[in-house]
């Protein structure tokens, strides 16, 4: 059966997973949009099973969050620049909304 052995794979590929999705979290938010996802399950293995995985899920999952609320508030504006880190519009002169908003979390 094909879906017991998603988890398996996962595990083996997470990382490559994990670092695919964050460079492309607005196209996931995309992919959802155009599937009307409207409730989003998050499941996979333990952090006791995978060391540092309740901390890649949040800062995505985060990442999505914040991409989302930009769509419907802050508009990024190619006239206060680049962000260093995200490479995307700054939200302000000196704010990039998706960087910033992390560190500050963290």
């Amino acid at each position: 059966d094909n879906q017991e052995n998603v988890p398996r794979w996962f595990n083996e590929h997470q990382e490559n997973v994990l670092r695919w999705l964050n460079e492309h979290q607005e196209n996931v938010l995309r992919w959802l949009n155009e599937h009307q996802i409207n409730h989003l399950n998050v499941s996979g293995p333990r952090e006791s099973n995978a060391d540092g995985i309740y901390n890649k899920a949040y800062d995505f999952i985060f990442g999505l969050l914040v991409l989302l609320s930009e769509k419907f508030s802050l508009k990024r504006n190619y006239e206060y620049g680049r962000c260093e880190f995200c490479n995307r519009y700054n939200t302000s002169e000196v704010w990039c909304q998706t960087c910033d908003t992390q560190k500050l979390a963290q």
